[in-house]
Order: C-alpha cells, then structure tokens, then sequence
C-alpha cells in the first residue's frame, strides 16, 4: 500500500492545470471512494480537470513497483498513442526531476501516472452487472471483431500486452471501440523485460514457458479466452451457469483441464455463430504452449469474415 490518502474535492496542480479527486463507484451498490482499481503494482484515481472538466486517471505505484524505468516506459509508449486501443498512451509521469515540489509534497506521487480517463465499463464490470446489462448476439460479434484487430496489430509487429483480462479492457457504450489498459508491462522486442508477466487467473496457459507471457505470442491464449467470451456473454444459458460476481468465465483449474457443461455451452455458442470460431477454441484449449495457439490474426480474420 501507499501512504497517500486523497479525499473527494482535493486538488493536485499538474502542469498549472487544477485536478479534482472525484468519487468512484466500481458497481452500482459500491460505496464511493476516490480510488478506482487496487491493482498488484499501483492504485489507480479519478481526477476532473478544473480546466475543461475533462476526467482524468492518476496511477500510483507501490513503493516496491516505483523506479525510473516507468519514465522509459512511458516515454517509449508514446509511439503508440494513435494505434487503435492504445489511447492511454497519452501519458505524463511524474518524475523527481520535473516535479520535485509536488512530490516533495506527496512522495508517493514519485514516478505516477497521469493519463485520459475514459467513462466505460471494464470487460470485468459487463461479466458482474450481467442481470442489468443489455449485451446482444450483434454486440459481440462487434465487440470481439474489434478486440481482435487491436490484439492482432499488436502481434503484427511481435509484441504483446502480456497481461490480457477481463480488467484490462475498456468497452465503448455502443461495443464498437476497446481500449486496453496497465500497459506498462507490453513486451518489445529487445526490449529489456522488467518482469515477466505471466497472466491474471482465469486467462493463463498451463505451459506458458520460460519467458511467461512475455514474449511475442504471450497473447494467444488469453486472447483467445478473452474473445471467447465476449462473443459467448449474450446467451442466457452461459451466463446462468457463471457463478455470481465472476469476472471471468472460466476458474483457473479449468482452463484446459474440465471440460464440464459451461465449456460445453461455450462450444455450442460458438458453433451456432460460426463452426471456424469453435475450431479456433477448441485448437486454442488443447494447445501445449503459446505457440501452438491459433494466431491472433486467424481469430480477427475469421471475425472479418463473418462480419461481412
């Protein structure tokens, strides 16, 4: 944890531009408070700019987790603020050097993150708030469509977020956009790794390797459990057999392993949309290692081709 306790109303002076902790609500029945998501590494905050009232996430790091090397990153993500998913890589970090008065005020501010806050549902929050959320079989298709284009561009080019969830993903209103989040982690190549990542439960490979996920077919599977269930989620019959408050759609001791009647309605969703998508599951499920998972350009290409 940090020793910084920001309250709702109270301001941070960032660049001369007044910033605002605002109250949170993760679900509708949560209680408010100004931090959004407690992660491993970092906390992440709602600020409102004073300025134009735009809203804005600050992300504190640990103790553990703080060094200059989120700088680099964030220097070096800026070369992807205009690829599609990668908003948040308009970024500012809060570095000693730039902002000593403001960190010597607040030295957990040292090394944290400012960047966009976008006003959408996680891919987390639609799997928990499944009772009241409207999510259609047209929904997914575009949903997922979407999620693939962004996951195989970034496999293009040999690189991967590495740490692919239900709370890494930001969905538009409309599921016509997504966006990821905690990017800090992306694997380049020659690039040095700080850590090597190896998934959130629910979307780890049983072999990942060595490497983990960081490397540069470290998305495949969860990709492929992620798009699962996004083009799943509409039917009633899956989401009857998803236990309350899951924000995934399969445990950890499943994946892989169980077969049991949850992977067998998945199987059948997918079969009724497209019998290339249960091929693509089904090839993904029994893969040994990353490698032998079907591509991410497979999956968005097979999308494509139904969208048509």
């Amino acid at each position: 944890m940090t020793n910084f306790s920001p309250y709702p109303g109270m301001q941070l002076s960032i660049d001369s531009t007044i910033y605002e902790f605002q109250p949170y609500r993760y679900l509708p029945d949560d209680e408010e408070d100004v931090w959004a998501v407690e992660g491993q590494e970092a906390i992440i905050y709602t600020l409102r700019s004073r300025e134009n009232n735009t809203l804005w996430a600050l992300k504190v790091f640990k103790p553990s987790y703080r060094g200059d090397y989120i700088e680099r990153s964030s220097q070096e993500l800026q070369r992807y603020k205009h690829m599609l998913g990668f908003y948040v890589c308009h970024r500012t970090c809060l570095t000693p050097g730039a902002y000593s008065s403001l960190i010597q005020q607040y030295p957990d501010l040292e090394y944290a993150v400012l960047m966009p806050w976008l006003a959408w549902k996680t891919w987390a929050s639609i799997i928990r708030l499944r009772d009241s959320q409207e999510y259609t079989r047209e929904q997914a298709l575009s949903l997922a469509t979407v999620t693939a284009q962004v996951l195989a561009e970034l496999e293009k080019q040999n690189e991967a977020h590495t740490d692919i969830s239900s709370v890494n993903v930001l969905c538009s209103p409309d599921f016509r956009r997504v966006e990821l989040l905690d990017i800090e982690g992306l694997y380049i190549p020659d690039a040095p790794v700080r850590r090597i990542s190896y998934g959130s439960v629910g979307y780890q490979q049983r072999r990942p390797g060595r490497h983990g996920l960081s490397v540069s077919e470290g998305d495949r599977f969860a990709g492929a459990i992620l798009l699962v269930e996004m083009l799943t989620w509409w039917h009633p019959k899956l989401r009857s057999l998803t236990p309350p408050n899951a924000t995934a759609l399969f445990h950890a001791d499943e994946l892989q392993y169980k077969r049991g009647q949850r992977w067998q309605t998945v199987r059948d969703v997918l079969w009724s949309i497209n019998a290339e998508l249960l091929k693509l599951f089904d090839q993904a499920w029994a893969a040994s290692d990353l490698a032998r998972c079907p591509t991410l350009r497979q999956w968005s290409e097979c999308l494509d081709r139904i969208a048509v």
